[in-house]
């Protein structure tokens, strides 16, 4: 499931659509005073990435084209999230928001040639007004193809809205170390260890021989 973090306003009633809301796409962006092209490619990411969120969203909330959704997900993602699990009605995103829910606008928390972050901010109609569903959704481009890499939702209030929401590992640099990503280290400290260890016995049989 997709885990919860706390923090903004909820989402208007209109027709749908992806549009971006404040604070821009500029803002910020991944660098600084990035050049022409690369303004260019930062642009035309935001501008591909839009539809491809909106696609997802409403398939997962509208409970359609799940099979579509779920292959935008890269492969990680789509080992943790079973697509017959998201048939049957289990484990989906945004489960808590209504089938008929207005899919909002996007805000660009951060973009790229190759990478995108948007939050979308979607009124439940199950809890206080003055809180909402959030959801980080971060797609990035390889091999070609835009997918999503992170999904996490969380709880707006009256401080934390989708203009302000980051959970853990959604920024650029700011992904949690994994236990895994220590191991090399560990073992490469290990072998060192066992290195010094082994110098130091063959000297000191050196000086035994020697006395």
């Amino acid at each position: 499931m997709l885990l919860p973090n706390h923090g903004g306003p909820e989402a208007k009633p209109g027709a749908p659509s992806l549009t971006s809301t404040e604070p821009g796409e500029t803002s910020p962006l991944l660098g600084s005073g990035p050049d022409a092209a690369t303004e260019r490619a930062r642009t035309k990411a935001v501008a591909t990435v839009r539809p491809l969120t909106g696609q997802f969203v409403t398939a997962v909330i509208r409970r359609r084209d799940l099979a579509a959704a779920h292959s935008l997900l890269i492969p990680q993602l789509r080992s943790r999230y079973s697509l017959s699990d998201w048939q049957a009605g289990r484990d989906l995103p945004l489960s808590a928001v209504p089938k008929t829910s207005f899919i909002p606008g996007a805000t660009v928390a951060f973009s790229g040639p190759k990478l995108v972050g948007l939050v979308m901010s979607f009124n439940t109609q199950a809890v206080d007004s003055s809180e909402s569903i959030l959801l980080a959704i971060r797609l990035r481009k390889a091999s070609g193809r835009w997918l999503i890499d992170y999904l996490r939702q969380g709880h707006g209030s009256r401080s934390v809205s989708e203009t302000n929401f980051s959970p853990s590992g959604f920024s650029p640099g700011s992904q949690s170390t994994s236990l895994s990503a220590w191991w090399p280290l560990f073992i490469g400290l290990l072998g060192l260890i066992a290195l010094v260890a082994l110098v130091e016995f063959g000297l000191s049989g050196r000086r035994r021989r020697k006395g």
